[in-house]
């Protein structure tokens, strides 16, 4: 392409707020202050893409999820959104591309100026996905990656869990962190079959959280590591005064780093 020729389109392109370049002309991960996700250099290689103010963007993440072209790799990812319904059922599709994901966190936060039709439309779409699950292809549901092994999840706007959040989805999930909200239970199970497999679980400021020790053990078989702080309707559970509780000897045999903990805990903890 002629050098002016590929100003005039950065120019235009950047009056019209589609991306955001450098002084050189080079495209950036600037999301904020530009209309579309894009990708950088094909040489770079990000692990992880963070994403802020995600109402702002386009209606679903295709925008970002070409991943055909350009994050097959993604690892990492963290968004951060005002849209109470997040993620849609389009959003849950568009996340199931990134097929190398590990660890996802989403925060919700801010005033959201999801449209009204948008949330009915979504949620008709949620309803027939439930009417249905029974004798649907689990293959058509739209859950998270299957692949994940860590789940953070930050001021969850809802009472009742996602469909998306249970067992039976996130069967590779070992890590699973949830910090405020309004979430009054935990992903839902089926006839007491389905049993998560997280060895670490953090649950912290979950004022509407009611569950007790046994039925939470009972779902989380093999729980290594339990932390849990100003969760005042979780009863009867065997945290010290840290609100941490550990298993001594499955963590003999678990290394630390792949739970992300530190020997130092165990000075401040018992069993």
């Amino acid at each position: 392409m002629h050098s002016l020729i590929r100003y005039a389109v950065i120019f235009v392109a950047e009056r019209a707020g589609f991306f955001h370049f450098d002084s050189m002309g080079n495209p950036t991960k600037n999301f904020s202050t530009s209309q579309r996700a894009c990708l950088i250099k094909p040489g770079e290689k990000y692990s992880r893409q963070v994403l802020p103010d995600l109402e702002s963007k386009p209606e679903t993440l295709h925008a970002l999820f070409n991943i055909s072209k350009g994050l097959p790799k993604l690892r990492k990812l963290s968004i951060y959104t005002a849209k109470r319904y997040f993620p849609r059922v389009q959003d849950l599709k568009a996340l199931r591309y990134i097929t190398a994901l590990q660890k996802l966190k989403i925060e919700w936060g801010g005033k959201s100026r999801t449209k009204k039709e948008e949330i009915g439309s979504d949620s008709r779409k949620l309803k027939r996905i439930n009417g249905f699950r029974q004798e649907s292809n689990a293959a058509v549901i739209p859950y998270l990656p299957e692949h994940l092994v860590k789940l953070d999840l930050q001021c969850y706007p809802e009472t009742k869990a996602p469909i998306w959040l249970s067992p039976g989805s996130l069967e590779n999930l070992q890590k699973l962190y949830i910090r405020g909200g309004h979430l009054s239970a935990l992903g839902r199970t089926h006839d007491g079959n389905d049993k998560w497999n997280v060895k670490l679980l953090r649950l912290k400021f979950l004022k509407e959280l009611r569950m007790d020790w046994r039925v939470l053990h009972d779902a989380f078989p093999h729980l290594i590591y339990l932390e849990k702080f100003k969760c005042p309707k979780m009863t009867f559970f065997p945290c010290d005064g840290t609100g941490v509780w550990f298993d001594r000897e499955k963590l003999a045999n678990q290394p630390l780093e792949e739970l992300e903990l530190t020997w130092s805990f165990l000075s401040k903890s018992s069993t």
